[in-house]
């Protein structure tokens, strides 16, 4: 007997787009794990680009897969339900599957929602998410670590009869696998699946190659590049934390170095602008998912730090900005050539929006720890481990700088 089923109903399908977004998880959920050191400053090699890139595409690709695989398992359990012979056939669903999908749809609706949420909002500004009234990087991370023991369940269940079904080869499956498709269908499953890839390549592209991800629609996406930066040498988004400080007047303005060096600092921006500079196009990539290329000039921080004379044995470095915020590098990471001191970008001075008059850029690490506006520089003899400095504690009780 001849059953007539759209591909978008098959079994085969249904598994087989099970075990892509089973890969598809599997590189999420480990980039996000380091994702998560790199937010919390471990001391990680330079690889936050590579982590962002999988994360952010994988995550957007992801989702035409988990919306067919939802869609398709929904046919199958409510096929059932209603008694539709290709779905009798199968059998019943087994309690686990009953239990777990409700519990996997509430966790990924919440996990997705909140990382589209920072994709497109201002990431340490938005609006706490309702009804918790909690920051959306905590409900990301909250849902990432709820829905991990959740999949690994599902998939222990799952795996072995997803194996089957895409291979039709276990005679007990044979009754399920011959309503899979059909050759007079006018959709093929390979149709089906080659079109839900399209779709998640497209969203990933459109949402990290394009101007979709700063263009402001209503109040879907947040235009991260501001008006008056746009079509000039600071046309890139900006993500500044704890607000902007009002534009620098340089007159009174030093940049202090101190803590464990022999010679402390205290220069000028013309003292800075006057010593040995590099320019380089280094990459500002954003936890929120953004990333850019531009071309920053200024100062090497090893530079600086051998200016200042460095003790041997420095554990880290703090950097404080004079909008309030601060940000602790172990020593080793500022170790790179490319570690710049950045007073120019584009081949123009830093706009206010970018950190003028001075802001830290080091590649392969997250654009939240390029403090801007830097007015200090702390050298520690300790190595900080975990999470960064919101306010730079005061180290030397021989120090004249408030804190």
């Amino acid at each position: 007997m001849t059953h007539e089923v759209p591909p978008y109903t098959s079994t085969r399908l249904t598994a087989q787009v099970g075990l892509i977004l089973t890969l598809m998880l599997a590189a999420m959920f480990a980039s996000g794990a380091f994702f998560y050191l790199y937010t919390f400053n471990y001391n990680l090699p330079p690889w936050f680009t590579p982590v962002r890139f999988v994360h952010f595409y994988v995550g957007l690709a992801s989702i035409p897969f988990l919306l067919a695989k939802y869609a398709s398992t929904s046919l199958r359990f409510g096929g059932y339900y209603v008694g539709l012979a290709r779905y009798k056939a199968a059998g019943p669903p087994s309690l686990i599957p009953r239990t777990l999908s409700p519990l996997l749809a509430v966790d990924f609706f919440i996990l997705y929602f909140s990382g589209l949420y920072m994709l497109f909002h201002y990431y340490y500004t938005a609006t706490n998410i309702w009804p918790i009234e909690a920051k959306p990087v905590q409900v990301h991370l909250w849902a990432a670590i709820a829905g991990a023991p959740l999949v690994t369940i599902h998939l222990a269940w799952h795996l072995t009869s997803a194996w089957r079904s895409v291979s039709a080869t276990n005679p007990a499956d044979r009754s399920v696998a011959k309503f899979a498709e059909t050759r007079s269908g006018a959709i093929s499953r390979r149709t089906v699946l080659a079109g839900i890839a399209v779709s998640g390549m497209g969203l990933a592209l459109a949402f990290q190659n394009t101007s979709a991800r700063t263009r402001r629609f209503g109040n879907l996406f947040i235009g991260r590049i501001p008006e008056e930066e746009r079509g000039g040498p600071g046309d890139f988004p900006v993500e500044t934390l704890f607000g902007r400080q009002d534009p620098v007047d340089t007159t009174g303005y030093r940049l202090i170095v101190e803590g464990e060096v022999e010679a402390p600092l205290a220069l000028t921006y013309d003292e800075i602008l006057q010593l040995p500079s590099v320019a380089d196009r280094i990459r500002l990539s954003c936890v929120s998912g953004w990333t850019e290329v531009p071309t920053w000039r200024g100062p090497r921080v090893s530079d600086v730090l051998a200016l200042a004379r460095e003790r041997a044995g420095a554990g880290s470095v703090a950097f404080h900005s004079l909008s309030g915020y601060g940000f602790t590098w172990h020593r080793n990471q500022l170790d790179s050539s490319r570690a710049l001191l950045a007073t120019h970008v584009n081949g123009a001075p830093l706009s206010t929006n970018h950190g003028y008059p001075i802001r830290l850029i080091v590649p392969g690490y997250p654009g939240q720890n390029m403090v801007k506006q830097i007015d200090r520089i702390f050298v520690r003899g300790d190595e900080e481990q975990f999470q960064p400095d919101f306010e730079i504690v005061q180290a030397n009780p021989h120090s004249e700088m408030p804190v």
